[in-house]
């Protein structure tokens, strides 16, 4: 007598050899009177499974990834990676197979079909790959199947995709908050994946919208890409007309890099001439050779973990009928985008020697070499009082003297002697910032105490200097405003270090409660600073100190939890106004500058050498391109221990490391040079500076 087979068994109950499969080993969707239809068939013929040898492995489960070898997909590899490195974690741990199945455009449904049948997949992940007709058959079968970055069938399939909408939307908002009005919305045709550039455009276009722009008004190239030649053609009419766009927002940022390509041909330059940004992270910027576009960066690690807790539910039918997951995209600014003043076209057409010191201060944070190497002097009073005594000079005299782009508009403290109140009653003794004499919630560390702290009032700052001043300097320098918002350091006034730092771990909800509150004040204040006196404001001039001499004062993840959201809503309002954000951080930050970045701060103070990790040369090569770097010149000891001549050299050593491409303002490491310091350094700084300028205008 024949063996009885699994096909025979299938044959009997009137189902496929796959379901049959599913039934007998109780996986895959299939239904109960299904299953016991097998089973009960299996039965009558005497169907026994077959059992491997003793002592031979049980066949893994496989789940199974769907994966276009088509050269289009090529660029996405490095993009997609992280997404199949969380399926191959998530899923080998659980004793499962992970394979990947290559397709290509040419493979028909059956073909595809085939592959996945043959390997008996648990699941199926597709990659961008959408085929209604297959995933509906292997749905129907039991193959549970999850898409990812496909949002053409979610309304059918479980799926895994991107906020483009949010994206898009974000991403023209940056580029309207900083100013441009004519840009250009480059897409392609891409038939596999309408959805994606349907959203992204619509995001696009509220944005524009909500500006009270026609959306008639914007210049839109959609096009083959692998027609180069139209995208060529196109972008050179339009930037060859004299009133051009200032701005370009490509559907991704492979795009972005080929609309790069062209404007280089053109001789233009990004982003002086032209500001570019995208959705998408789909270019390897690690990489020398990438060039660095500010895109709209799509999280693919935590894209893989939801797919995996996705397929997992699935698996375990629990996972509903349809779920829809989409990811949110985050701005990571790489340079390629500035803040747009109509001031930068006369900047450009003017020699080094004949620009104003606001023209070669805000060419410096637009990333703009002007060949001007722009000057700061932060310096305290007790330092200025002894330097115009000693020099015979002026207060403004000094700084003219020295060369001075920048002049600084604050509100007035409450200073008595050698004590001082913050805006929150906190009373310092000097010197300098200060120490408190009391930590008012040191044992009242509660929600409820917060509540009924008496916090400050925001009209009561003392602006009134601020507008006079900021008029009286502004058609000539760079002025800095705002409140200095020293929110962390307020923090540690009402706890005290040690008790904020467990308070971190043990009440993290406290903490950020009391943050949210301190930054609640300074955004208050700066408002109104901005609506009164914004016209005269450039740059907005904020202070923290979150490193020490050995590296920063917090982990990454705290950092990131409890200090960044904070810096956000500052650098937010100062965008909100059209201002550049300037930070001051003293001490080893390194590892926390990739965050400072993403928060929108545009440029770093201090840069102090002497700290971990603060070489000049690691932040120009990784942050050059993204912050304007203010600083670096040693205040703490070369500027207070060393000759004239040392500060000299070492300032025209630093210079030749920092002044090439622009982004840079030569300034002491510190907000404000200590009393001690000899004057004839500082001096000697300065003066070290305009020789390193006009050695290099003569070559």
């Amino acid at each position: 007598m024949a063996k009885v087979t699994l096909r025979d068994v299938a044959d009997a109950a009137g189902v496929s050899i796959t379901t049959a499969s599913f039934a007998m080993t109780g996986k895959g969707r299939i239904s109960a009177e299904v299953r016991q239809k097998v089973i009960e068939a299996g039965d009558s013929l005497g169907y026994r499974k077959s059992m491997p040898p003793h002592g031979a492995d049980k066949a893994s489960p496989i789940i199974g990834i769907l994966f276009s070898i088509d050269a289009e997909w090529s660029v996405t590899f490095g993009f997609i990676r992280p997404i199949l490195e969380s399926i191959d974690n998530h899923f080998s741990v659980r004793d499962h197979t992970v394979a990947l199945i290559p397709i290509n455009d040419q493979l028909s449904s059956d073909e595809i079909f085939r592959r996945v049948d043959s390997l008996a997949c648990s699941g199926l992940y597709s990659i961008h790959y959408g085929n209604e007709p297959l995933f509906t058959k292997l749905e129907g079968r039991g193959t549970p199947v999850v898409l990812i970055m496909n949002g053409n069938y979610q309304n059918r399939f479980s799926t895994v995709c991107v906020d483009d909408f949010q994206g898009a939307y974000e991403g023209a908002l940056h580029l309207l908050q900083a100013g441009h009005r004519k840009i250009i919305f480059i897409d392609i045709e891409r038939d596999d994946l309408p959805v994606l550039s349907i959203d992204r455009f619509i995001g696009f276009k509220k944005a524009i919208e909500e500006f009270g722009i026609p959306i008639s008004d914007i210049e839109r190239i959609t096009y083959d890409p692998r027609d180069h030649e139209y995208l060529r053609s196109r972008l050179s009419v339009i930037f060859g007309k004299e009133n051009h766009p200032t701005a370009i927002f490509a559907l991704d940022d492979d795009l972005a890099a080929r609309s790069l390509s062209v404007l280089h041909e053109l001789k233009l330059k990004v982003p002086r001439d032209v500001s570019l940004i995208a959705p998408g992270d789909l270019l390897d910027y690690s990489q020398e050779h990438c060039p660095q576009i500010s895109t709209m960066k799509i999280d693919t690690s935590l894209m893989g973990n939801i797919a995996c807790n996705l397929m997992e539910a699935r698996l375990n039918h629990n996972g509903g009928d349809i779920n829809v997951l989409k990811v949110k995209q985050q701005l990571i600014l790489r340079g390629s985008t500035r803040q747009y003043d109509k001031g930068i076209a006369r900047i450009l057409e003017k020699k080094p020697s004949q620009l104003l010191p606001r023209e070669r201060a805000m060419a410096a944070f637009n990333h703009i070499d002007t060949g001007a190497i722009p000057k700061w002097l932060g310096a305290s009073p007790e330092f200025m009082a002894r330097a115009t005594i000693e020099t015979g000079l002026g207060d403004e005299e000094l700084r003219r003297r020295l060369g001075d782009d920048f002049r600084r508009v604050e509100s007035l403290l409450g200073r008595a002697d050698s004590r001082w109140r913050s805006p929150f009653g906190h009373e310092r003794r000097s010197p300098g910032y200060g120490q408190p004499t009391s930590k008012p919630l040191l044992e009242k560390r509660n929600i409820r105490a917060l509540r009924k702290f008496p916090w400050p009032d925001p009209a009561s700052a003392d602006i009134s200097s601020i507008h006079d001043k900021a008029k009286s300097f502004h058609e000539e320098f760079a002025i800095m405003g705002g409140e200095w918002s020293p929110f962390w350091h307020d923090a540690i006034d009402f706890v005290g270090t040690q008790d904020l730092y467990y308070l971190m771990y043990d009440d993290p909800d406290f903490v950020l409660t009391l943050l949210n509150r301190i930054v609640d004040y300074y955004v208050a204040v700066s408002t109104i600073i901005f609506e009164t006196s914004g016209k005269h404001i450039d740059i907005f001039f904020i202070g923290n100190d979150f490193g020490g001499q050995n590296g920063p004062l917090f982990t990454v993840d705290q950092f990131e939890r409890f200090i960044v959201p904070s810096l956000k809503r500052l650098a937010d309002l100062g965008h909100r106004y059209g201002k550049k954000v300037l930070l001051h951080s003293a001490g080893g930050i390194r590892p926390l500058i990739p965050a400072i970045i993403r928060s929108g701060v545009d440029a770093l103070h201090g840069l102090q050498p002497d700290c971990a990790g603060m070489s000049r040369l690691g932040l120009k090569k990784d942050y050059g391109s993204r912050l304007c770097m203010c600083g670096g010149i040693d205040a703490k000891d070369l500027l207070l221990n060393g000759s004239p001549e040392t500060v000299r050299s070492a300032t025209l050593e630093l210079l030749s490391t920092f002044a090439p491409g622009g982004a840079y303002v030569a300034s002491p490491s510190h907000e404000a040079i200590i009393a001690d310091t000899p004057v004839s350094n500082v001096l000697a700084l300065f003066d070290a500076v305009r020789e390193f300028e006009d050695n290099n205008q003569r070559r």
